[in-house]
C-alpha cells in the first residue's frame, strides 16, 4: 500500500514538472482529432409517424469524430486567444415507443459540420486551461436512415457556444468542450407534418487529443 501511494504521488509529481503552458510571445499551431457526443436533446409524446402513433420518441447520444487545426497567441502567462477549423460529425440516435413503452425502432441522424471555434483559453496553472468562446458551423451533409425525407428542412447555418478545460503534458495537449447550442437544426417553417423536430438542437461534447506547435 505505501508503496502504490508513494508510485502515485512520483508520478503526479513527475507530470507537473512536465506540464507546460506555450511561451508568451509565440504563436502556436495545433493538430488535433477525436471523437463527439451528441444528441438533438428533444423528447416528445403521442406522435404519429408514418401512420403509427407512438407514445414517445427519445434522442440518445451518437458518437462520431472531430478533427482539424487549432492556431493561437500567447499573449501573456496567463491568457491565449485561438481560432480553429474542424470537421464534427454531430447528430442524434432516436428511440421509437409504443404506448405501453415497448421499443418499435431505432433511428440514427446524421449531422456533420464545418466548425470554426473562436476561444479564449485562460492558464490557470502549469498546462491546465480552461476556455470559452463561440464556435459558428456550415452543415455540410445531412442523412437519415428514418425515412423523415427532412433534408431541406436543415438550417445550413449553426452557432454553439463552447466552454472546456485542457491539459498539456510537454507538447501533447487533451482537450474536453460542451457545445451549448444557440441555433436549432431545423427550420421549423419547412417541416410539415413532422413538427416534433422543431426544437431540436445539438448539444455535443467532444473529446480530443493534440499536439502544440510552436511557431
Amino acid at each position: 500500500m505505501k508503496k502504490s501511494v508513494i508510485i502515485l504521488i512520483v508520478l503526479i509529481f513527475s507530470m507537473g514538472v512536465y506540464a507546460q503552458t506555450p511561451t508568451v510571445g509565440k504563436f502556436m499551431l495545433r493538430p488535433m482529432a477525436g471523437i463527439t457526443l451528441s444528441s438533438f436533446g428533444m423528447s416528445v409524446t403521442d406522435k404519429t409517424v408514418h401512420g403509427v402513433t407512438l407514445a414517445s420518441i427519445e434522442s440518445k447520444t451518437k458518437v462520431g469524430f472531430t478533427g482539424g487545426l487549432e492556431f493561437g497567441y500567447q499573449l501573456n502567462d496567463w491568457f491565449q486567444p485561438s481560432a480553429g477549423v474542424f470537421y464534427s460529425q454531430q447528430g442524434s440516435k432516436l428511440k421509437l415507443y409504443t404506448g405501453t413503452h415497448e421499443e418499435v425502432d431505432r433511428e440514427t441522424l446524421n449531422a456533420d459540420y464545418i466548425t470554426i471555434p473562436l476561444l479564449a483559453n485562460f492558464y490557470l496553472f502549469d498546462g491546465f486551461a480552461v476556455k470559452a468562446g463561440l464556435q459558428p458551423g456550415i452543415m455540410l451533409r445531412f442523412n437519415d436512415d428514418a425515412g423523415y425525407n427532412i433534408d431541406d428542412c436543415t438550417n445550413k447555418f449553426q452557432l454553439q457556444i463552447p466552454v472546456g478545460v485542457s491539459y498539456q503534458y510537454q507538447n501533447f495537449i487533451i482537450d474536453a468542450r460542451a457545445m451549448v447550442p444557440v441555433t436549432k437544426v431545423f427550420d421549423k417553417d419547412k417541416l410539415g407534418d413532422v413538427m416534433f423536430f422543431d426544437d431540436s438542437r445539438n448539444n455535443t461534447f467532444s473529446i480530443t487529443l493534440g499536439y502544440n506547435f510552436e511557431l
